[in-house]
């Protein structure tokens, strides 16, 4: 727990190295602490001070592994005799991650001190004597038994409900030495196990996010970024916010649904038909769902100043049952229908995801000459989908027509209502249905993608990157400035 200071030139390595009086381990700590001071940002070195625990707090992308795995192994070096426990959330993150990944121990410390390496129950013994031995969080009772001066937890938020018992189960383990001590490197989540560690007045605690690593993540991650800059689960991924997890349940909220309440709509710059298809049609859960989507260039008011900026309004949507012939039917019609109401300056997209029932009927259409747009949403699940769009909702870029109703006053037309209500109760538990969910957050992405959505969100994103986290929110996870968009025409 010594704190790290001073990187060697390579001379002076090299003259270190040479020494024929120093053991192997004292060297390999020398050498590979020397090499991570050159690499290392401040916030990953193990700091000083009186401390039982130390939490890196960080978001994706951070360095936390490399972080975890240098300072631990370099600690294992400088403590001949000494038993260190590495846990990690299963046995296959514990050999992937923290023993033999790019930055896993094995990998980062000298071959030359390393005397054995049983990868098989992920255990290294070194040249000095000491000993790392894994553990997986998953089985919190194999934990019974040994003893340990130090250990390091990585993700410990990411072992779900077994992450409280592994921790009490490793306590009972720190039993070796004057002053065993910790190291936690983890991104949050809603737990009120990291709240309490933190709050120990004996663990130090230091917050990275994701910014500051960025030059060192490849061009696409960084563009993937892009996505979650300004949703609540950006906060917790990005910049390492522990949220409530009813920040993380409902990514859209009814209440971020701009409202359309001009008689007309403009012709739309293009349209999007976004298809979340089903035809089995026995199960209530197998539905079609169909929205479609015009992109406007409107005025928007901002700090007083309108501007024009480009959004999209909900034009339309259904769910139906259908087997294959009427859905492929369906899919052709819609797009003809709004071809022949848009008009040639208009170009129209039938956007179908590229998994399940979608791909049978995207080679169907397109071997009727019919064209449509492959969805692929990758291994991002529903919820991180709608998360990756939410913060166009927030900002008002995304619209639903309303008109005045005698006793409620101004509401949601009902096509549009149907939408809105699905989205603003996915996550809840028992909510049956999501197509339509499924059906936005693709139509909103492909349009982001394409360049029709999100502008003031790229001009936020490269502000970013060299700022500082963001400022606390209110409950909403934004400013509640005075902004205002309004449609405005010529």
């Amino acid at each position: 727990m010594t704190e790290l200071s001073g990187g060697l030139s390579a001379e002076d390595l090299a003259a270190v190295l040479a020494d024929p009086e120093m053991d192997v381990c004292t060297k390999a700590a020398i050498q590979m602490q020397s090499d991570f001071l050159k690499k290392a940002r401040p916030k990953q070195i193990m700091p000083g001070g009186d401390w039982d625990v130390w939490v890196l707090r960080c978001g994706r992308g951070f360095g936390k592994n490399f972080c975890g795995s240098h300072n631990f192994g370099i600690a294992a070096l400088k403590n001949p005799g000494s038993r260190m426990a590495v846990l990690s959330p299963t046995a296959a993150t514990l050999r992937r991650d923290a023993f033999e990944g790019k930055d896993g121990l094995a990998k980062v410390i000298p071959a030359y001190a390393i005397a054995e390496h049983h990868k098989s129950y992920n255990e290294i013994h070194l040249h000095n004597g000491t000993i790392l031995q894994g553990f997986p969080m998953e089985s919190p009772d194999r934990l019974r038994g040994p003893s340990f001066h130090a250990g390091w937890l990585d993700e410990v938020c990411a072992a779900g409900a077994k992450a409280q018992e592994a921790w009490d189960m490793y306590n009972f383990c720190l039993r070796l030495g004057e002053k065993p001590w910790t190291m936690i490197t983890t991104t949050p989540k809603p737990m009120r196990l990291i709240r309490d560690i933190e709050a120990d007045k004996f663990t130090k605690l230091t917050i990275g996010t994701t910014l500051e690593n960025l030059a060192n993540l490849p061009p696409t991650q960084q563009r993937r970024l892009l996505r979650y800059m300004n949703t609540p689960l950006g906060r917790q991924e990005i910049f390492a916010e522990i949220l409530d997890e009813s920040d993380l349940k409902n990514p859209i909220k009814r209440k971020w649904w701009a409202q359309w309440d001009q008689p007309r709509v403009p012709p739309p710059a293009h349209i999007v038909v976004s298809f979340d298809t089903a035809f089995k049609s026995k199960k209530e859960s197998d539905s079609t769902a169909c929205t479609v989507w015009g992109a406007l260039r409107v005025g928007v008011r901002r700090k007083g100043v309108i501007r024009p900026e480009w959004v999209t309004l909900l034009l339309d949507s259904w769910k139906k049952k259908l087997d294959f012939p009427h859905l492929k039917r369906a899919a052709y019609l819609e797009r003809e229908k709004w071809i022949g109401m848009a008009g040639e300056a208009c170009e129209v997209t039938t956007l179908i995801e590229d998994k399940g029932s979608g791909q049978s009927l995207i080679q169907e259409l397109n071997a009727a000459g019919v064209p449509c747009v492959p969805y692929n949403p990758g291994h991002d699940s529903k919820l991180m989908r709608a998360h990756a769009v939410s913060d166009l909702f927030a900002e008002g870029a995304v619209f639903a027509r309303v008109y005045d109703h005698p006793q409620d006053g101004r509401i949601f037309v009902p096509t549009a209502d149907e939408v809105i209500t699905e989205c603003e109760k996915f996550g809840d538990e028992g909510v049956p249905s999501d197509d339509y969910v499924d059906s936005t957050s693709q139509a909103l992405t492909f349009l982001r993608n394409e360049g029709w959505l999100g502008k003031e969100s790229d001009r936020e994103f490269h502000q970013a990157i060299s700022a500082e986290p963001p400022e606390e929110k209110d409950d909403n996870g934004w400013d509640d400035d005075e902004d205002e968009t309004e449609p405005l025409y010529a």
